[in-house]
């Protein structure tokens, strides 16, 4: 019994939740809730109209331009029109031109990493050790290493 009135009271406060989120009363409908049942007030909730002015004033909405309906203030383009703000579009447009020469920029840089022969890497080596840099058995690990990163 406890049980079951806590699971009540819970439900009417999700009620007035969900409620709040379409810019309706929190209070309001958790008390529809708790009075008639947590069913009753969902579907209240579900089926009212949006407080449009509401959803606008908080920051959760803005109206299409085009068509008027709601949508996401970070929307590129409407849902229900596809009309998109060219400021908006053009903002997108150019954020992916960044990325994509980012991303082109970063695995050019890899490939030219990758187009060093390993004849050449061994060659530099080979010189490192002819010059005294590096000893023989320094020689040898790098040389392994190369030849391992290459082939596995």
């Amino acid at each position: 019994m406890v049980g079951m009135i806590f699971l009540w009271l819970l439900f009417a406060v999700l009620v007035g939740f969900y409620a709040s989120g379409k810019g309706k009363s929190y209070y309001l409908y958790a008390v529809i809730s708790l009075l008639l049942s947590p069913l009753i007030g969902f579907l209240i909730a579900v089926f009212s109209k949006d407080d449009e002015e509401k959803l606008i004033k908080k920051g959760l909405k803005q109206k299409c331009e085009n068509c008027g309906e709601l949508i996401r203030p970070e929307a590129k383009i409407c849902r229900y029109c596809n009309y998109g703000t060219q400021a908006k579009v053009i903002e997108s447009y150019s954020e992916n031109q960044n990325n994509s020469k980012k991303y082109n920029d970063k695995v050019q840089s890899e490939v030219k990493l990758e187009n060093v022969s390993v004849a050449d890497e061994i060659k530099k080596l080979s010189g490192l050790k002819e010059d005294g840099l590096i000893t023989e058995d320094e020689f040898k690990e790098a040389k392994m290493k190369i030849l391992g990163s290459k082939w596995n």
